[in-house]
């Protein structure tokens, strides 16, 4: 059975002395527990002693909700104990995490994808977090707790305008990084590269990461819009064109461009939908490659990329 670095009381409910509660799903609550994602988003871990990463998915995902605090729930299944449950879930293979909201799977998860990530998928549904209330109970999490750290302090100088002290930061980071860190370190790199219109530089670090990563897709993502946003006119005239004629092709892209760039994805897919609906085929379907490329942005455990990629499916067929 997982063990859980928290107390428990007779409700089967565990509480951290945060006020973060934690659910263990059972065959008497199950369906009460389900029934309450219509009301907040909950996040379902199931996990098995026989796997050796479901500790750490679970501590991970603990950690990162506890900062939502309470408006997201989180509930766990012991597949172990509960297999029936567990096959009913479709949580064949643990760890799997389930993040559910008006009774509907969003996405699936381990827990084990990046702190950041998973921050900015949970953000989508709980708003901003706070700060970090729960700690690692052993050494297990505490190279990953300095990278939090880096990137935090990262965000900082880049919020204060020192960008060179950030890229500094994630220079000397990177030269001391093993090979599970560095690869967080180079996409934050990258993105601070590609802000600062350094796409050569960008392109350099992008290769250092593997072929196939998801962290390769959303730099090369990144790349694609930042490159087009070099022929742009400045927002604020393009806003001006789109408003005088809904026509303009081109100012509805560089519109859905600095959208996407700017992490506005909502207005960012909107520009480019309308676009593909009433001129599929503008600049050899520069619209359908946007709507992809945001997806690898975005994060494919977005709420909204399964959304984005069934309509672009309806228009294309």
């Amino acid at each position: 059975m997982i063990e859980h670095t928290v107390s428990g009381n007779a409700d089967g409910v565990e509480k951290h002395d945060t006020g973060f509660h934690v659910t263990e799903i059972n065959e008497h609550n199950v369906q009460d527990v389900l029934q309450d994602s219509l009301h907040k988003p909950l996040v379902l871990f199931c996990g098995s002693a026989q796997s050796p990463d479901s500790e750490k998915g679970l501590s991970t995902l603990k950690r990162v909700l506890s900062r939502f605090g309470g408006r997201i729930a989180m509930v766990t299944l012991d597949c172990d104990a509960h297999p029936m449950i567990a096959q009913q879930l479709g949580a064949l293979r643990p760890p799997v995490a389930k993040l559910i909201a008006q009774g509907q799977i969003l996405a699936e998860l381990t827990g084990l994808e990046p702190e950041d990530q998973l921050l900015r998928l949970f953000t989508q549904l709980g708003g901003e977090p706070g700060e970090e209330v729960l700690e690692s109970t052993d050494g297990s999490d505490a190279a990953p707790d300095q990278l939090d750290q880096v990137l935090r302090t990262v965000e900082q100088a880049i919020l204060a305008g020192n960008t060179t002290a950030a890229e500094q930061m994630l220079r000397q980071a990177l030269s001391e990084a093993d090979a599970e860190m560095a690869p967080r370190l180079r996409v934050r790199l990258a993105r601070l590269l590609v802000l600062l219109d350094r796409l050569d530089d960008a392109s350099v670090e992008n290769e250092q990461l593997p072929e196939t990563s998801v962290a390769r897709a959303e730099v090369t993502a990144l790349l694609f819009f930042a490159r087009e946003r070099q022929a742009l006119a400045p927002v604020e005239a393009l806003t001006q064109r789109c408003a005088a004629d809904a026509a303009d092709h081109e100012a509805r892209f560089g519109l859905a461009v600095y959208a996407a760039l700017g992490q506005d994805f909502d207005a960012a897919k909107e520009h480019l939908f309308q676009l593909m609906t009433v001129a599929q085929h503008y600049r050899d379907d520069i619209a359908q490659k946007a709507l992809i490329a945001l997806v690898d942005v975005m994060g494919s455990e977005h709420p909204d990329a399964k959304h984005i990629r069934r309509r672009l499916f309806a228009l294309l067929h």
